[in-house]
């Protein structure tokens, strides 16, 4: 009867998942599958037998998936209710399934290897060690079955490092049996990786090897020949052999050696008119090969393999340029290739590149091309010095030293310099030599800077650099005698337009999602449209707020004369400071520009309305930095309550926005205690902003002013006075949508691996030693 039911059962179920997967399925047949397939999951006793047999390798792929979703929702939802003989049961049914239950590997779909392994991994996150202390040997055990097997015991142990190590999604006690116990046996586990890696990679190779050893050896020996045989042999045939190098360029195991050789064939020295074929490298055949090669290479992150093959391509492009400027010449029959100006194109995206001896490789060339007489003159050349020029102000900025981190070059020098004088040796030469062909290149294109007419009509990425290079420096080294006269005009507008720019490109933002329904557009990808304009305006924001914090405040080891790290990493920035630093104070210029009202109502308006913009690091370091020393200059003043009420709601709005970051929640919550705190004494109206929050406690909020305004009740720490704060204003702090409506999983602690002994009390020891203390006093 049990086994017809579980038929039946599975019957209905099968037809549910097709209904729900089914494109052709109207929107009510699918809720109705997906809620009894949801209920079933919930109510249902016999879930195990019924995802067990769903999850056999003759149903189809979707099917087997959602026995497999089946079975992971019983791990994780009733595991605390099972018996020990069904939790049994379970384990080994899931093994077996492993063993017997699943495709070839290379037949075996992806998303159902990954559901398999979710299952173990939750039941090893419930049960290792004490309950299962043979779960790593029968893992061994179950790799030796195939090649599938132990691509999901290597899932396996994936997912259970990352959830315990990197993810930390299990209660305190049992990540820590569980990280000691992988601790204990992590020489066996990485013995078995390496092992397994091994095995694999050798029968990968064996195959192809042979032949490979053979063309890598060919390669050599023609290195040896190819720099002093007679060019014709080399340019026979059609350029044959110039052909082959081409084509074997995007052979991974031979690109090295056959960029060798042709690097040697490019580079040779002789008569104009022998070298002439050699201008069948502009063709378009072994053009796109040479670029595909450089793409491929540098796509693939920093390889010092794939590092080494990009210096010598390069080399190979500024011989050919070399070469093109000696044979094109007035006298000469040689004329301009076809495809100069994607020569142009890929040899700038070297000296774009992040590596500077990549960038220093390619000056010499560009200096050759700048001073011929008749590419000098071409409207390609000419076309792309504005992308030189512009590639060259990063250039000449010292950065990549090896000992640091600072920048992506950073990584690149540590292959090419020993030692950070080694690098500033080398920098001070290659940017000597920049400099030279800077002047070249400016010779030939003196109109390549643009007048400035109205800020307006100045993009944000251009914006940005002006707020960099020209106002912050004129900001820091203006002498503080010409800060009325020449700094407190310039930045008074400044501010304004700047805050009302930002202001109207983050209401563009919010209201986009409502906007974009309405008005269709042309563009083939506007979501990525819209993610690069919002980015653009996030860098704008940061630039800005980062020109004012360097005009107001100053903070000991502060150092501004290094641009702000916008294009970094945001949660490394995020972890620099959680609570506004005690340190801040505003700066003489900032002093100055606070006494002119125009100027301290933008500096307090852009600050503050900044915290609502939907950039996390641009609100942790005005609220961290910026706003407290404003708003403290301004406090012995006279405000208006309207201005308070202002101050007071957008730090409740940035909360609301940022609630979700605990960096900006402890900054932002720091700020509203150190505001309310100010200003409750003296504004009766910021209460009325406290009693708006939703669900706050008015009894906890009377309390809470009542100790405020009688100091002389303040006996509470500053900190537990925080944490009561923090408390009334919690219905405004933001959470995350996944946090709103997730479904808590339950897992119990098992007995402790690390029992303390308790230790005897001093006075039980000396009441046991017979009498202890009193037999002394007796008489």
């Amino acid at each position: 009867m049990a086994m017809d039911q579980v038929n039946a059962l599975c019957e209905q179920l099968v037809k549910a998942v097709t209904v729900m997967m089914d494109p052709s399925s109207t929107q009510r047949y699918r809720l109705e599958a997906l809620k009894f397939c949801e209920e079933f999951k919930e109510k249902c006793p016999i879930c195990v037998p019924c995802g067990l047999r769903l999850a056999e390798k003759t149903q189809m792929a979707i099917v087997r998936h959602f026995g497999l979703q089946i079975l992971e929702h019983v791990v994780k939802f009733r595991w605390n209710s099972m018996s020990r003989l069904e939790k049994v049961y379970l384990k080994n049914s899931v093994m077996e399934l492993i063993e017997n239950g699943t495709l070839n590997i290379l037949e075996e779909e992806n998303h159902i290897k990954d559901v398999l392994s979710r299952i173990v991994v939750e039941m090893i996150k419930r049960e290792w060690p004490q309950h299962w202390p043979d779960m790593l040997i029968e893992l061994d055990t179950l790799s030796k079955q195939g090649e599938t097997q132990t691509e999901l015991v290597m899932f396996i142990l994936l997912r259970l490092a990352e959830d315990v190590v990197t993810f930390h999604t299990l209660p305190f006690q049992r990540r820590r049996d569980i990280q000691q116990t992988l601790t204990q046996n992590m020489e066996r586990i990485f013995s078995f990786l390496l092992n397994t890696l091994q095995e694999n990679v050798n029968k990968y190779r064996q195959v192809a090897q042979a032949n490979c050893r053979v063309g890598v050896a060919a390669l050599n020996t023609l290195a040896g020949y190819i720099d002093w045989v007679s060019m014709s042999h080399i340019t026979a045939e059609n350029c044959k052999l110039l052909e082959m190098l081409c084509l074997l360029l995007n052979e991974q195991e031979l690109q090295l050696g056959a960029a060798e050789c042709l690097l040697i064939a490019v580079s040779r020295k002789g008569k104009l008119e022998d070298r002439k074929p050699l201008m069948v490298l502009f063709g378009d055949v072994a053009m796109h090969y040479i670029l595909s090669a450089a793409q491929t290479a540098d796509g693939g992150g920093l390889v010092e393999k794939h590092y080494v093959f990009l210096k010598r391509l390069c080399q190979v492009l500024c011989a050919l340029g070399n070469q093109l400027c000696a044979l094109l010449g007035v006298d000469s029959n040689v004329e301009t290739p076809a495809n100069f100006g994607k020569y142009l194109e890929s040899f700038l995206a070297f000296t774009t590149h992040p590596s500077q001896f990549l960038r220093s490789s390619t000056q010499m060339t560009w200096g050759a091309l700048f001073r011929h007489e008749i590419l000098s003159r071409d409207p390609l050349l000419l076309a792309i010095i504005p992308k030189y020029l512009r590639a060259s102000m990063t250039n000449l900025v010292k950065m990549g030293f090896p000992s640091k981190t600072d920048s992506p070059s950073c990584e690149y020098s540590r292959f090419d310099f020993d030692s950070d004088e080694d690098f500033n040796a080398f920098f001070n030469s290659s940017r000597a030599q920049q400099g030279e062909v800077m002047r070249l290149a400016c010779r030939l294109d003196p109109k390549t800077s643009s007048a400035f007419v109205n800020l307006n009509n100045i993009p944000d990425y251009r914006l940005r650099p002006m707020l960099r290079v020209f106002v912050k420096p004129l900001v820091l080294f203006c002498p503080p005698e010409h800060y009325e006269a020449l700094v407190s005009p310039i930045l008074g507008p400044l501010f304004t337009y700047l805050h009302m720019r930002l202001s109207q490109k983050w209401q563009v933002i919010n209201q986009r999602s409502l906007l974009c329904g309405e008005d269709e557009t042309t563009d083939e990808n506007p979501e990525s449209q819209e993610m690069l304009e919002e980015q653009l305006v996030r860098m704008l924001t940061r630039e800005v707020m980062d020109l004012i914090t360097v005009c107001c405040v100053s903070k000991k080891g502060a150092d501004h004369s290094t641009a702000p790290p916008t294009d970094g990493d945001d949660e490394e920035m995020m972890a620099t400071e959680v609570t506004p630093s005690a340190m801040a104070e505003l700066t003489d210029l900032g002093k100055c520009l606070m006494k002119h009202e125009d100027v301290c109502t933008a500096l307090l308006i852009t600050a503050f309305n900044s915290l609502a913009w939907k950039d996390t690091l641009s609100c942790q370091r005005t609220t961290t930095q910026l706003c407290w020393p404003l708003l403290k200059q301004v406090l012995s003043g006279t405000l208006l309550a309207d201005a308070v009420t202002w101050l007071f709601t957008s730090v409740l709005k940035g909360l609301q926005t940022h609630g979700q970051h605990d960096g900006c929640m402890a900054s932002l919550v720091h700020l509203a205690f150190q505001i309310y705190e100010a200003l409750r004494p003296r504004y009766l109206e910021i209460r009325a902003v406290m009693e708006q929050i939703p669900e706050i406690q008015k009894d906890s909020l009377d309390q809470f002013d009542c100790k405020l305004l009688n100091p002389s009740l303040q006996k509470v720490a500053d900190k537990r006075r925080k944490d009561q704060f923090k408390r009334l204003i919690a219905g405004c702090i933001g959470k995350p949508l996944g946090e709103q409506f997730r479904k808590e999983v339950h897992i119990k602690n098992l007995p402790s691996l690390f029992k303390k002994t308790k230790p005897i009390l001093e006075t039980e020891v000396l009441d046991n030693e017979e009498g202890g203390l009193a037999t002394i006093f007796e008489p």
